[in-house]
Parts: structure tokens; sequence; C-alpha cells
């Protein structure tokens, strides 16, 4: 009720002041000035923090409007700044409470009034009354962007990561919240370009960033993507055969076109790296399934003439499937990573070895 009033009390002399036919550009400041006096006197006197960061909005709202028509020239086009030297000095202590504000806020879970304290911070920061006050800008201007993202307003989220975007510490978090933002904006073809070329010079300057990594990865797994994909992992081979990860895209882009002895030598690359890259091991077991599939298949249609080495390739192959699957349960017993039960009791069942079946048998039902 009391923000209500004192925002009444601002509308109401803000239309009064700006809509007096009479008044001069000098009277309104010096109107505005008053107000200011007034509310500094209430700031003063206030001891409850909610009514506390009320008044000191509405005083914020007022100087910068007595700042604004301070700057306006007047009948003869000269511009006397009064107020400035004044208001910039009485009002540079406070001007960081703008940011406890949004923090008190925003710990009250009242997300639009948090983001309107960051924007008004951001907003004295913009003004040359304050310019000098900026310290806390990028900070603000991140948890601004933040706040509006979650409140899924992106135009606004894109604007403020922007600003922050200025400050080197928060300049990477304020990257990513633009990037979510330009993605949830896609409509047309021309919105994912934008996109894609903006996250791969990220990428490009941050390769470390796995964020960045895994938004890349989130584009390319869209259907309709596949050489666009290759293409990627091509390039980052290229730029760094030590990249475990770059080796298991490009296996992954090889197994969606079924290349499987092309998609297991690069999982083996990346296992190299890395000996214990669940995913990479997992999709080498993957990959020898899918090959024991086809040989399986080449055998069916020929069943009364059998090629003794064609059974024991399909043999081989599984035992390799085998050996690749039961490393991964080792590593990643809880199936936190993949979801190896599946294909290992496959396994097991077509080499026969029922028992082993039998123990993973409660996982598939849990799955």
């Amino acid at each position: 009720m009391y923000k209500s009033v004192l925002l009444f009390v601002f509308v109401f002399c803000f239309a009064s002041i700006s809509q007096g036919k009479d008044l001069s550009n000098r009277e309104k400041a010096k109107a505005l000035d008053k107000q200011v006096d007034i509310l500094f006197e209430k700031l003063y006197h206030t001891k409850d923090s909610a009514a506390y960061y009320e008044v000191l909005e509405v005083l914020v709202k007022n100087a910068l409007l007595c700042d604004y028509y301070d700057r306006m020239p007047d009948a003869k086009g000269r511009v006397r700044l009064k107020y400035r030297v004044k208001n910039k000095q009485r009002l540079s202590p406070v001007i960081p409470k703008i940011i406890d504000a949004g923090m008190y806020e925003y710990r009250r879970r009242r997300n639009q009034f948090a983001m309107e304290n960051f924007v008004m911070y951001i907003e004295c920061c913009a003004s040359s009354l304050f310019h000098d006050q900026a310290h806390q800008l990028g900070q603000t201007a991140y948890y601004a962007s933040l706040l509006a993202y979650g409140m899924k307003e992106y135009q606004k989220a894109e604007k403020y990561a922007d600003v922050a975007l200025k400050d080197d510490v928060y300049a990477k978090d304020a990257a990513e919240v633009k990037l979510l933002c330009m993605k949830n904006q896609m409509t047309e073809k021309a919105d994912s370009t934008k996109y894609l070329i903006a996250l791969l010079e990220l990428h490009d300057k941050a390769p470390e960033n796995e964020v960045y990594y895994k938004l890349l990865m989130d584009y390319f797994s869209s259907p309709g993507y596949d050489v666009e994909m290759g293409q990627f992992a091509q390039d980052e081979v290229r730029k760094d055969t030590t990249n475990k990860y770059a080796w298991a895209l490009l296996g992954e882009t090889q197994m969606r076109i079924r290349q499987w002895d092309e998609a297991i030598r690069c999982f083996e690359r990346s296992v190299a790296i890395d000996d214990g890259f669940v995913e990479a091991l997992y999709n080498l077991g993957v990959c020898y399934c899918s090959m024991a599939a086809e040989c399986r298949e080449r055998l069916g249609k020929d069943e009364d003439n059998v090629d003794e080495k064609e059974k024991q390739e399909l043999t081989t192959l599984l035992e390799k499937a085998k050996i690749y699957l039961e490393n991964v349960k080792q590593i990643d017993p809880e199936m936190e990573i993949v979801s190896w039960a599946s294909p290992l009791y496959q396994v097991y069942n077509a080499l026969e070895q029922k028992d082993k079946a039998a123990m993973l048998k409660p996982l598939l039902d849990n799955e």
C-alpha cells in the first residue's frame, strides 16, 4: 500500500510538472528538486527496509527527471546546470543501495520488482548525473538479464546481457544468457544462422567452455544438420588432435551414416586420449553391436548355406561389443551417464550367456 501511494505521488508530480503549460524547464527542475529534498528527509527517517527502498525508488526517479529538465535550454537557448552538483553529491552514497533494493526483492521472490531496481541502477549509470557510479554495472546488468530470461522476456534479457558483456568478470556468463535468448527467439533461417555464427565465435574464443560446446551439440543434433555437424567435427579435430570430444563427435557423425569402421576408428582415438571416457566406450560397444546385427541379418538370409567364417565373425563382433559394454558397466554402474543395460543384455543373449543376461533383467524392468 505504501509503495502504491509513493508511486502515485511520483506520477502525480510528474504529470503536474510535465503538463504545466506555464512552467519553464527551469521551473520544472526546481519543483522536482524540491520533491527530492522532501524525499531525502523522508529517507533519512525511514527505518523499515521495505519502506526505505520504496522511498529510494521514487527519490531517484525524481532526481533523474530533475536532471533532465536542468539540462534543457531556457528560452534563450542557454543551458545552466543548477542542481547537478548538489544532487550528485547527496545521491552518490545512496545509488549503490538500489542494488541492495534489488537483492532485497529477489530474496522475497518478487522478481519483477527486483529487476525494476536493477534496471534503475543501469539507467542511473547511463545518466551523466551518475556515470561515475557504474562500478557494479556489469554485475547488475547480468542479474537483470537472468531475471528477464527467467520471465521469458528474451529481448530485455539480451539487451542487459549486452551491457554485462562489457565487464570482463561477467562477460562469460552474460554470453551464455545472450546465446540462450537467441536460441529461444529463433523463428527464421536467418535467426538460426546468426545464432550459430555467434556460438561458433564464442566457442573459438573459449574452446574449454563446456556450455558453448553443449549448445553446439544441441544445435547440430537437430534434424537436418548432419552435414554441418560433420564439418564442425572435422574442423575441431584439425584444430586439436588431442580433443577427445572432437573425435567422439566425428565418430557420431559416422555412426549416423552407418560407417561403422570409421566410427570405431574415431572413438578409439577418443578413448586413447581418455580411457575412462564413458560415452566413447559405450559408442564403441554400440558400433560393434550394430555390425553384429548386420552380420546376423546376412546369415539369416541364407540359413541353409551358412559360412562358418561369417559365424565366427559374428561371434567376434559380439565379444568385442561385450568387452566395451562391460567396461562401461564397471565405470558407470548406476547408469548415470549412459544406459548400457539393454545393449549388454542383448549381447549376452546372442552369445548364449543366459546367466549373465538373467542378472541384468531387473535393470531392464526398472528402465
